[in-house]
């Protein structure tokens, strides 16, 4: 977040078109370890059971 100008607002709506865009409800427990490309891939993929 710091290293893009993003705040909590902005983070809630990439959160909001993740979840819209795949269908899938990301746990807040997964949030915090969304720091970078690959890990938000990850979690996405761990989410939805790819």
């Amino acid at each position: 977040m710091e290293d893009h100008g993003a705040d909590s607002l902005s983070l809630i709506g990439v959160l909001a078109a993740l979840e819209k865009e795949f269908g899938i409800s990301i746990n807040q427990s997964e949030v915090d370890g969304m720091a970078d490309l690959r890990s938000v891939r990850a979690v996405l993929a761990k989410t939805a059971g790819w």
